[in-house]
């Protein structure tokens, strides 16, 4: 994919939802670059596989930086590359880092054109991190195994309704101390204009279940306010275009992580490329 080459990442392990490193940090990246595939129908095993070895070859070509990998349980047959960084500048400095590399060149001279065998199509995108809209957001990525993402798609001229909506829910959440955190981002290139991704890791998909008992806790319902319900439904009504929520499991196959991850968790050792099937 012609992305890839964009995909580097500063040294640091960061935080929800975000990608390898060497060090933890508490809060989620300011950017975030973000390349989705999606799979022709039958081509899963196939395109695993030359994911799987060109993340590999990457690695030998001393590629500058990684990315985690996320396939779709659910909505679209998707897969999305995910890198972070701390600004733009940044992820061009490593975008040329990996542009004058011989090594890496010619791993994507081999791998890239088998690619529109397996896809159907693909999109890069670039997303900035709301702070003010986002709660708790220091969970390290390398607990995660699912990610669950909402994409919501704001009316031009409602983005005061959308920013009322979800900093009530955050002020909430402060209140009640809940135990669950979500990071949001706004898309700035590559998705139409008033596009919001959030995310929320997961360690385990009883964390699911989890999330809905919460949410119903007295506590958290008092901070909202005995209104909420009537006014964020005639928010909701005011600012959303289209809203819809996908579950993602991470695949550490297809990723590049930091060696303390792998030291520390043998989730993320790197896999052989799946066999063939029969």
């Amino acid at each position: 994919m012609d992305s890839r080459l964009k995909l580097a990442v500063m040294s640091a392990a960061l935080a929800l939802p975000t990608m390898a490193g060497a060090q933890a940090m508490n809060t989620a990246p300011k950017v975030l670059l973000v390349a989705r595939e999606v799979v022709k129908p039958g081509k899963d095993l196939a395109h695993t596989k030359s994911e799987t070895a060109w993340s590999r070859a990457y690695e030998a070509a001393k590629y500058t930086g990684g990315y985690i990998a996320m396939t779709a349980m659910t909505g679209p047959n998707e897969v999305w590359f995910m890198t972070a960084f701390n600004s733009l500048a940044d992820m061009q400095k490593a975008n040329e880092a990996n542009e004058a590399s011989a090594a890496v060149t010619a791993t994507n001279d081999r791998y890239m054109p088998p690619e529109s065998d397996f896809l159907q199509d693909s999109r890069s995108m670039i997303l900035t991190l709301r702070e003010d809209l986002s709660y708790s957001t220091g969970r390290p990525v390398s607990e995660l195994r699912f990610m669950s993402v909402t994409r919501t798609l704001v009316r031009p001229g409602h983005l005061p309704e959308f920013v009322e909506a979800r900093a009530a829910v955050k002020a909430a959440h402060e209140k009640a101390k809940l135990p669950d955190g979500f990071a949001i981002y706004q898309a700035v290139d590559g998705m139409p204009g008033g596009t919001f991704y959030l995310f929320a890791g997961r360690k385990s998909l009883a964390e699911l279940d989890d999330a809905a008992k919460i949410h119903t806790d007295p506590a958290y319902v008092a901070a909202l306010g005995p209104d909420w319900t009537k006014r964020n439904a005639a928010l909701v009504q005011g600012y959303q275009n289209s809203s819809e929520t996908d579950l993602f499991a991470l695949n550490p196959a297809m990723s590049i992580v930091a060696k303390e991850w792998i030291a520390a968790d043998s989730y993320w050792k790197p896999k052989a490329p799946p066999k063939k099937a029969p």
